[in-house]
């Protein structure tokens, strides 16, 4: 097993998550604005939920060798959010997915972040393309997945990680 990178702008590093990452967990699924288009929507997480979500992002690693990335502020230090990559099962491919928390809207980095996220799978994982799902409502994150190249595919909009999602996908 190959170890997980960081990986590094000016601005930003992207580092696998750390069981020691759980409290940031639980302020970012705690706070019902970062919720407002994450399962289950405009609710608070648990303290016990948030920190099942980072496992399964622990998980994720331990299963396939890359997995979400935490966000940090480069000079500080700071987790800002997460972004990075996870199979989904339902069209055999990789997604890119993320969350930030409201200290990082506006900023420019999650697209960024995704930037960085892309190019590790293009070039550590010879991934020739990738996927990305967002809410229907969520148009802040439709036009930063088409900024990065994607392309929407309406006739694979479907019920995806339990809700209705629209369906974006990028060959490289």
């Amino acid at each position: 097993m190959t170890p997980a990178p960081n990986l590094y702008d000016s601005r930003i590093r992207l580092r696998p998550p750390q069981p020691s990452d759980g409290p940031f967990f639980i302020e970012l699924y705690g706070d019902k604005e970062v919720m407002r288009h994450i399962p289950p929507f405009n609710t608070r997480l648990t303290p016990e939920d948030a920190l099942k979500r980072l496992q399964v992002l622990l998980n994720h690693w331990k299963l396939r060798n890359y997995g979400m990335f935490v966000v940090e502020d480069r000079k500080s230090g700071e987790p800002m959010g997460y972004c990075g990559l996870r199979y989904l099962k339902e069209v055999d491919a990789i997604e890119l997915g993320s969350i930030f928390g409201k200290r990082s809207w506006g900023r420019g980095i999650g697209p960024d972040a995704a930037k960085l996220c892309m190019e590790y799978a293009k070039e550590a994982l010879d991934v020739e393309s990738m996927v990305s799902l967002t809410r229907p409502e969520n148009n802040r994150s439709q036009k930063v997945l088409e900024r990065l190249g994607f392309e929407h595919c309406p006739e694979l909009d479907d019920t995806y990680h339990g809700c209705n999602h629209l369906f974006y996908l990028i060959h490289f």
